[in-house]
């Protein structure tokens, strides 16, 4: 019997809906804006979505389970959506009880960076081994760690939060600052308005100075044309980025490093960090021997994936 699970990607701009085998073949797709709000409004719009996404797509009595990942935080023993810049009211309403209810199906949630490093593990470069870590620099910045075979959660599911790793002022930055401030894509998007009156010339300037986001593909072109402030900029986000790995090895002993998100899936930016890792490794009298990946999931279906992967990991598949 074909067994295909519901997939939920909730993002912070877009849900994503997908039907994927469990062999991570994704079978059809669909997608929704997310509206911020009370979590019990979102939830009746879920529902409201996957009953005519499962009705179009005829799988509405076809499906095994229901797999959520989620953006925010997540109790992982009560599979309850807990709190979150998203959505309010989350300790009266229970997303996958509802979701269970309307359905008649398992559903399972777990956040939007364990659901990823468990597709990884299952589907792509961590397939197999047992210890690595998946580092994601996207929008922000996280670490998800698989050790003895086991996904590493910390207390109350909070482990991986390492964008929140704070670095000592220096001349440029002359107070605390975290990791994922500089390195991230938001980071890079606030820095780049921070650094323009250093830069006034620079190209990314013009677009700075509106309210629209400047994206880190328009920094590294800008880096590569020679633009001093993203040259400034992306050789500081590097520099924090390698010593960051560098130490993590030290401590975690992964040996194999996994990339996702989309700062690090341009293939330049990945080449010079791991140029970076090697080079402060040699000045410090040591030789990088771990590899270094990008995840082949795909910038966007590792979160659908992530969430098909919550479900089956949920049911000891």
């Amino acid at each position: 019997m074909e067994k295909v699970i519901l997939g939920i990607d909730i993002g912070g701009t877009k849900v994503r809906l997908g039907l994927v085998r469990d062999n991570g073949e994704i079978l059809q797709t669909n997608r929704f804006p997310v509206k911020r709000g009370p979590l019990a409004e979102f939830g009746e719009e879920l529902i409201s979505q996957t009953g005519l996404f499962l009705t179009e797509t005829g799988y509405a009595d076809r499906i095994n389970g229901i797999g959520i990942g989620a953006k925010g935080h997540i109790d992982n023993i009560k599979n309850r959506y807990a709190s979150g810049s998203l959505f309010t009211g989350a300790d009266g309403y229970d997303l996958c009880g509802e979701l269970e209810r309307v359905f008649g199906l398992p559903a399972f949630i777990d956040n939007d960076l364990h659901a990823t490093v468990l597709a990884e593990a299952r589907w792509g470069v961590g397939r197999g081994r047992n210890c690595f870590a998946y580092i994601n620099v996207g929008t922000g910045f996280a670490v998800g760690l698989i050790d003895s075979g086991r996904l590493i959660r910390g207390d109350h599911n909070f482990a991986g939060e390492a964008g929140n790793c704070i670095f000592i002022p220096t001349d440029k930055r002359p107070y605390i600052h975290s990791l994922e401030s500089v390195v991230s894509g938001g980071g890079l998007d606030k820095e780049v308005r921070r650094m323009i009156s250093r830069f006034p010339d620079s190209a990314l300037a013009a677009k700075a100075r509106t309210s629209e986001p400047v994206f880190s593909r328009e920094i590294f072109d800008a880096y590569r044309n020679g633009d001093a402030l993203a040259v400034d900029l992306v050789d500081d986000a590097l520099l924090m980025l390698a010593y960051t790995i560098i130490n993590l090895e030290h401590t975690l002993n992964s040996k194999l490093y996994v990339f996702g998100g989309g700062v690090v899936a341009d293939g330049w930016f990945f080449d010079k960090l791991r140029g970076e890792v090697e080079r402060i490794s040699r000045e410090s009298g040591r030789v990088w021997t771990a590899p270094m990946e990008i995840s082949q999931l795909g910038v966007d279906t590792a979160g659908l994936l992530g969430a098909v992967s919550v479900f089956l990991h949920s049911r000891g598949v």
